[in-house]
């Protein structure tokens, strides 16, 4: 499948929706603990391609961990979620992502990005981060 995004968008069922925006919203408010009833005790979050020399978080505990220590490293951090994409088992969430370390000389990021969602059974199994969206696009087989 190709061409643009909005051309082949179908619409996003209520409780794939739903979950994805729980599960979002557990990450911003840093109650983690509220995955635990939304992601797969095997839940996944990769962002190998990325951040080369990672490895992929296997594991619910795993995963909310990283998310934890990720975000702590910043003075403000942020993800603000700009569109949903239907993808047949999957949803694409593309984010932005705005953060601040005050030490660093002042760092800051402000970073378009995208996760890919992959659900089954009413469960997120694993989510795959890119900071490049047209990469993500092109997972889907949504790319140009």
């Amino acid at each position: 499948m190709s061409g643009r995004p909005s051309d082949q968008v179908s619409v996003i069922p209520e409780r794939e929706l739903e979950l994805v925006r729980k599960v979002w919203e557990g990450i911003q408010t840093k109650k983690l603990d509220q995955l635990d009833d939304l992601v797969d005790l095997a839940y996944e979050w990769d962002c190998v391609a990325e951040r080369p020399g990672t490895q992929v978080k296997r594991g619910r505990e795993a995963v909310k961990a990283f998310i934890e220590t990720w975000s702590e490293g910043w003075d403000e951090y942020r993800m603000c979620c700009e569109r949903l994409i239907d993808c047949d088992d999957h949803v694409l969430q593309f984010v932005r992502l705005r953060a601040r370390r005050s030490g660093d000389r002042g760092a800051q990021l402000d970073q378009p990005a995208a996760l890919l969602h992959t659900l089954a059974e009413g469960k997120l199994l694993k989510t795959g981060a890119y900071f490049h969206r047209d990469d993500a696009l092109e997972a889907v087989g949504l790319s140009d």
